[in-house]
């Protein structure tokens, strides 16, 4: 028996369709980095649930757009990509970006943090948003 190829990647809470462009997002974004077999959990919360997770996980108030819960474990499992909409819109209209492309945007960041990507210093920053750009369709 073969072993399973495809990328197990789970959209929770999200509105019909939008989940599948999540998905697509992700999946994009992993088979890009030639990432074999790895399996990602998405969810969408609201604001309320995500300003808890913000408090709790980086000591900052209010609902951010994503967090990622990065949790390597011997199944493929990477983690957990945690989006709230409302933030996501909020922060596409701030930028002049059509929010639904920003929301892939935002799936595509939380999948390389998830991965090990990170943007702490100048450098990092530069190598991640040069890859998330290239994985995410129409970043701009």
């Amino acid at each position: 028996r073969r072993p399973e190829r495809r990328r197990r990647v789970r959209c929770a809470g999200f509105p019909s369709g939008l989940d599948v462009a999540v998905r697509r997002a992700v999946e994009r974004t992993l088979v890009r980095l030639a990432c074999p077999r790895l399996a990602l959990d998405v969810h969408a919360v609201d604001p309320a649930t995500m300003a808890a997770l913000n408090a709790r996980h980086r000591g900052r108030r209010g609902p951010t757009d994503v967090l990622t819960f990065p949790a390597p474990d011997a199944d493929g499992a990477i983690g957990d990509v945690v989006l709230c909409l409302p933030a996501v819109r909020r922060r596409a209209v701030a930028l002049r970006r059509p929010w639904r492309r920003w929301l892939e945007v935002l799936a595509v960041h939380g999948t390389l943090h998830a991965l090990g990507f990170h943007h702490g210093d100048t450098e990092a920053a530069g190598l991640m948003f040069s890859i998330q750009q290239a994985c995410a369709r129409n970043p701009r």
